[in-house]
């Protein structure tokens, strides 16, 4: 089964769990894509990863559960204010993903190796970046 996926996955774990998840193929969202902080937040691609890990923030869908937002906080306090809230785990993908891309990675690549302990296939819509 083809998914495309944009914003929220809340479907995909009754979708795998009906269909089974070596029968989905799941092309996620990169038009959100933005740079915070100087890092690549691929916010689509990252919640569905997040959901199929079972790691979710499931009270926002985003996110991951029980993440700490010490940095994010440290840089508000320094007066730096982010257009979003993220937290440190989840921020370890995003300065991962971005060094990889910089290294030449294209962001196919580089968000399957940043997500490389989950195993899920990683496809994006575009590797043009």
């Amino acid at each position: 089964m083809l998914i495309l996926s944009g914003g929220t996955p809340k479907l995909l774990p009754g979708l795998r769990e009906v269909f089974g998840e070596e029968n989905l193929t799941i092309v996620v969202n990169t038009a959100e894509d933005v740079y915070v902080s100087g890092n690549l937040v691929c916010p689509d691609v990252d919640s569905v990863i997040y959901t199929l890990a079972g790691i979710i923030d499931r009270g926002r869908w985003w996110g991951i559960a029980g993440d700490t937002f010490h940095t994010h906080n440290a840089l508000k306090m320094r007066g730096h204010d982010e257009r979003m809230m993220i937290g440190d785990a989840d921020r370890a993908t995003h300065i991962l993903r971005t060094e990889l891309i910089r290294r030449g990675m294209t962001l196919t690549e580089a968000t399957c190796r940043a997500q490389d302990t989950i195993r899920y296939k990683c496809r994006d819509t575009a590797d043009d970046r």
